[in-house]
Order: C-alpha cells, then structure tokens, then sequence
C-alpha cells in the first residue's frame, strides 16, 4: 500500500507544476512602459571624433577667455598648464606636447601668427592649444567625461 501513495503524491506534484507553469504571467503597462523606456535609455549614441574635437575647441575658447577657468561652469575634467616661452630650456614630459611647443615657440620668436590647436595625445587625453604673449596655453580634457557631459 505504501507505493500507491508515493506514486500518487509524484502525480499531484506534477499536475501542480503543470498548472504553474501554464500560468498566464501578466505585465502591467506601467512595468511595461518602464521596460521599454529603460530599453530606449540603453540605446548607445554615437559620436564622432570630429563632434569630440569641436566641442574641444568650443570649451577651449571658453576656457581661455574666462581665465581662471571655474571648473562647474564648464561641466568637464580639465587642467591647465601655461609654458612661458621665455623657458624654453626644460624638457616637456611628453614629447607630442614638446612638439607643439616647439612650433608656437617658432612661430612666437619669428612673429607668425598662430591660431589654435586641438589634438589627441597618445594616452587619449584630448588637449586645447593656444598662444598667447606669454606662453603656450594647453587645456588637457579627460576624454571619457567630455564625451559624457556631450550627451
């Protein structure tokens, strides 16, 4: 007698999974409004190197005209470093910034007329070059939260 009982305890247990199993799930349509907004929000949005660079070049000119520069205004990581043209003995620590300076220091000591310059550097700091009287301006933009604060 004891093999029936376990036999029918097996068989209720399988109808029981059956029937929850074939269970209409329903979703509300504000869980599914939710769900779909949050779908639209994960959408990657592309931006080009040449929108990157022109939003380099905007905050730049910001940036130098409004010196000292207030960080929050800008809504970007940035630093700035001036190298005066009168010391143009010591050695820059990146040779593609040393480059640079030394064409703005050309152009300054032969009185050619510079205009701005944005690049990319190696390690994908973006950089906002300007001359002035006294020196070479460069602006260094942390690419990653520039591209962030652009959406």
């Amino acid at each position: 007698m004891g093999r029936p009982r376990a036999c029918c305890r097996y068989v209720a247990l399988f109808f029981i999974i059956v029937l929850v199993s074939c269970q209409n799930i329903s979703v509300s349509e504000e869980q599914l409004e939710k769900l779909q907004l949050e779908k639209a929000n994960r959408q990657i949005k592309r931006i080009s190197e040449a929108d990157i660079f022109d939003e380099v070049r905007k905050r730049g000119q910001i940036i130098a005209t409004r010196l000292p520069a207030d960080k929050e205004s800008i809504n970007a990581n940035f630093d700035i470093k001036m190298y005066p043209y009168s010391d143009s003995t010591y050695s820059l620590d990146n040779s593609e910034i040393n480059k640079l300076f030394s064409a703005f220091s050309y152009s300054f000591e032969n009185q050619i007329v510079t205009g701005e310059h944005v690049q990319e550097l190696r390690d994908g700091t973006l950089i906002y070059a300007i001359s002035t009287d006294k020196g070479m301006l460069v602006i260094f933009f942390d690419k990653k939260s520039l591209i962030i604060s652009m959406h």
